[in-house]
């Protein structure tokens, strides 16, 4: 992935998602480049703390990222995994972004998508769970 790119994409999404937040929240942000199969951007809040990027360039697999760092969402044999699109997980610790390498990906308006999908409950699609 271009550093650039990715670059714009991290201060734009974190100015977008300050606005969200208390203002002593800083925001620690790992960003993994992973070259030709696109990027990881793992956000930590820090309440009291200063909000800082940690760039982490030693991974051309988003799978050898995933192994390597402290994570719940994926577990077992990951070596055939292989993201397409934008994939959000979020935990009580972290939220992580996993990112294919097209362009579409890291423009303005899929930054604003990214944003209010972590900024936004879900809609109700109705069924079962919904209340009446």
């Amino acid at each position: 992935m271009n550093k650039d790119t990715i670059q714009r994409y991290v201060n734009n999404f974190r100015r977008g998602l300050s606005k969200y937040l208390k203002p002593n929240i800083g925001l620690q942000l790992d960003i993994y480049n992973c070259n030709s199969e696109g990027g990881m951007i793992v956000i930590y809040f820090k309440p009291g703390g200063e909000s800082f990027d940690n760039h982490i360039e030693k991974y051309t697999k988003i799978s050898d990222a995933l192994k390597d760092m402290n994570q719940r969402f994926f577990s077992g044999d990951l070596s055939g995994l292989h993201f397409s699109g934008t994939n959000t997980m979020m935990d009580n610790e972290k939220i992580l972004l996993i990112k294919d390498s097209s362009i579409k990906e890291w423009s303005d308006s899929k930054l604003n998508e990214d944003l209010k999908s972590i900024t936004q409950p879900p809609k109700s699609k109705g069924g079962q769970n919904e209340a009446r």
